[in-house]
């Protein structure tokens, strides 16, 4: 995400993949309860880090560079 960060695949836990899926969907339902919604670039993201490829700061880099216009 950011140049010279690297974000190789991670080799993930099935328990440690289920924490972020789980982690997401607590996430999401937030946002949706108070009327937001959520793209499917943001759930592609999600998916990515929940594969493990890349870490939550990727995430967070890439959500902060996000235009919603």
């Amino acid at each position: 995400m950011t140049a010279g960060k690297a974000t190789e695949k991670t080799t993930l836990t099935e328990a440690e993949a289920q924490r972020r899926r789980e982690a997401w969907e607590r996430a999401n339902a937030s946002v949706l309860m108070e009327g937001g919604t959520i793209d499917a670039a943001t759930e592609a993201m999600q998916a990515r880090h929940i594969a493990g490829e890349i870490t939550l700061e990727d995430y967070q880099d890439w959500a902060r560079t996000r235009s919603y216009d």
